[in-house]
């Protein structure tokens, strides 16, 4: 009877184990690669989407530039693809439309001298304006924002 207290005294089938245990075995990888599945396809659904946001918060940033010599108003567009000065962005248009400038450096920045041949002399200078407003900085220290209107305009001392 001593040998009857130390046995078990319930039967637990063998097969039945293995047989929960081989479901298990199988649903758990299936179930994982259901569920990647699942999240590679929901990404490629939504990316596109997402890129259309994307693509549109990063909108082109542009400054307007004009260079008024009496009569005479010539505008351009500038692209602010990173931050720059409106110095600068006089300076690229410049160049970029073939423009003849000439400026003088100091230790307080450069000072434009002629724009499209028109010199500054005595009797002018060439005032830099920024969104309708005389500049109270130089055009070396103002950062360009978008939707800036920058005028530089031959003026009297008068």
């Amino acid at each position: 009877m001593a040998l009857e207290i130390l046995s078990p005294s319930v039967n637990i089938p063998v097969m039945g184990v293995r047989k929960s245990f081989k479901k298990i075995f199988y649903f758990v990888p299936f179930s994982v690669f259901l569920l990647i599945a699942v999240l590679v396809l929901a990404q490629k659904v939504t990316t596109p989407k997402s890129q259309e946001v994307l693509s549109s918060q990063v909108q082109e940033k542009k400054v307007s530039i004009s260079i008024i010599s009496g009569s005479k108003e010539d505008s351009y567009e500038y692209e602010l693809s990173s931050p720059k000065n409106a110095f600068e962005a006089l300076k690229e248009t410049a160049e970029r439309e073939k423009i003849a400038l000439e400026y003088e450096s100091y230790d307080f920045g450069e000072m434009v001298t002629s724009i499209d041949n028109q010199k500054a002399d005595k009797k002018n200078y060439w005032a830099f304006y920024v969104n309708g407003n005389l500049s109270q900085v130089g055009a070396n220290q103002y950062m360009l924002r978008d939707g800036d209107s920058i005028e530089w305009k031959l003026e009297n001392f008068n």
